[in-house]
C-alpha cells in the first residue's frame, strides 16, 4: 500500500511549511510534481541563465524566481509555467505520471507539496492519497494555479493557513499522524 499525501494549489499558502514539518518529525519523503518540470526547463533555458529548480528554493533566492532572464524575457516562474503548460498540451497527464513513477510502496510515507493540475490531483486519488488544499486568506493566484478549479469537492481536507507557521506545522502533523493510524500504520 501507498502512503501518501498532497497538498495543494495556491503559491505560497504554506505548503512546503506543512510537508518540511511531517518530513522532519515523520521522517516522511518530500517530492513535487514540478521537479521534472524544472529540470526539462533547466536544460531548455540554463544556457540563458536559468538555474536548477532547488537554486531557487534557498534562503533569500525565492524573489529570484520572478526576476526575468535577460536573453528570454521571461522569469523562472514564467518559464516553468509555461513549459509546464506546453507539455500538458501534448500529453494531459505527463507530469502527473513523471512525479507518481517516483512514490514506492515500502512503507514510508511520501508528500507532494504542489498539487495544481486536475490529473495530479486524480493520480493520488488513484493511489489512495489524502488531498489536502491549503488556504492562506488575501494569497495570489498564478496562471498555474487555475488548473483545478477553486470549487472543486474532490479535496479530503482543507486547512486554513490564518495564524502562526508553528500552529500550521502542528496542525499538519497532527493530519499526517491520523492519516497513517486510519491506513493501520
Amino acid at each position: 500500500m501507498k502512503l501518501l499525501m498532497a497538498f495543494g494549489q495556491s503559491t505560497s499558502v504554506g505548503k512546503d511549511v506543512a510537508c518540511l514539518a511531517i518530513s522532519e518529525r515523520l521522517g516522511a519523503v518530500r517530492l513535487k510534481f514540478s521537479d521534472e518540470i524544472k529540470d526539462v526547463a533547466y536544460q531548455l533555458f540554463g544556457k540563458y541563465g536559468l538555474k536548477r529548480g532547488p537554486y531557487y528554493e534557498e534562503p533569500g533566492r525565492r524573489p529570484l524566481r520572478q526576476d526575468p532572464l535577460p536573453r528570454v524575457g521571461k522569469s523562472p516562474e514564467d518559464l516553468w509555467i509555461e513549459v509546464g503548460n506546453h507539455m500538458r498540451e501534448i500529453y494531459a497527464p505527463v507530469w502527473a505520471d513523471q512525479g507518481m513513477s517516483r512514490v514506492m510502496d515500502d512503507g514510508r510515507l511520501y508528500l507532494f507539496s504542489d498539487v495544481r493540475s486536475s490529473w495530479e490531483a486524480q493520480a493520488v486519488l488513484e493511489a489512495g492519497g489524502l488531498l489536502v488544499k491549503i488556504e492562506r486568506p488575501g494569497q495570489r493566484v498564478l496562471k498555474a494555479d487555475t488548473l483545478i478549479p477553486d470549487d472543486w469537492p474532490g479535496w479530503h481536507v482543507k486547512l486554513v493557513n490564518d495564524g502562526t507557521q508553528e500552529k500550521l506545522e502542528t496542525l499538519a502533523v497532527e493530519l499526517a499522524v491520523s492519516f497513517l493510524e486510519k491506513k493501520g500504520v
